[in-house]
């Protein structure tokens, strides 16, 4: 790990064994998978080193980050079934990036903490890592998770899985986006695991 690079938290190695066990369903042989704002690329490098068929494409906004995940993608062996492109998914669509294909699985941990949260954070979050990688935007937190969920709908295959951790407070507030705004995602739980801060989505 390097800063300002989010450190990833023990929950997120939660929702890597979700997806996991969701992809061993539904993609047996091998898949496609995306992970939006990869970070330190903790998230797809874990599948594909337990998935050796599969290949996957990682984005973030910060170059540092997509960095290091090229570099600890070298360093296990995996970057030849990777790919890393800074990528801002608030202004960019998927469209104009020219994916080579849709994708099985679209994962992302988004920044998500809200202004008020961000106050009562412990002083190791504020003071060494990127405040870009945690606060979510908006009073409610949500206005990441918004931009992940539509850039999101531009690339997953019919049928495929959108994989979101979120804060405790947001897995109704999704919900309700996406009956709104999301005509062709399908808001199917918030994961009853010890938390309750996974999301899965799926494509129509």
């Amino acid at each position: 790990m390097k800063p300002p690079v989010l450190i990833p938290r023990p929950e997120t190695e939660e929702l890597v064994h979700l997806v996991l066990a969701d992809l061993n369903d539904r993609c047996p042989s091998s898949a496609l998978i995306m992970d939006v704002g990869c970070g330190s690329g903790a998230i797809c490098l874990w599948l594909l080193k337990n998935r050796p068929d599969d290949r996957s494409i990682a984005v973030d906004i910060s170059t540092e980050a997509c960095q290091l995940t090229r570099d600890n993608a070298e360093s296990t062996d995996l970057l030849r079934r990777l790919a890393v492109h800074r990528c801002d998914v608030t202004t960019e669509s998927a469209s104009t990036l020219k994916w080579p294909q849709s994708f099985d699985v679209v994962v992302s941990n988004p920044p998500y903490i809200t202004p008020a949260e961000m106050a009562d954070l412990d002083p190791e979050l504020t003071w060494y890592e990127d405040e870009r990688a945690l606060l979510g935007g908006g009073p409610d937190g949500m206005d990441i998770i918004k931009e992940v969920v539509r850039f999101s709908q531009q690339t997953l295959k019919r049928g495929g899985s959108l994989w979101l951790e979120v804060g405790l407070a947001h897995p109704p507030l999704l919900r309700q986006f996406v009956m709104q705004h999301c005509t062709g995602l399908n808001f199917i739980a918030a994961h009853p695991d010890f938390t309750g801060r996974y999301c899965i989505l799926n494509s129509l």
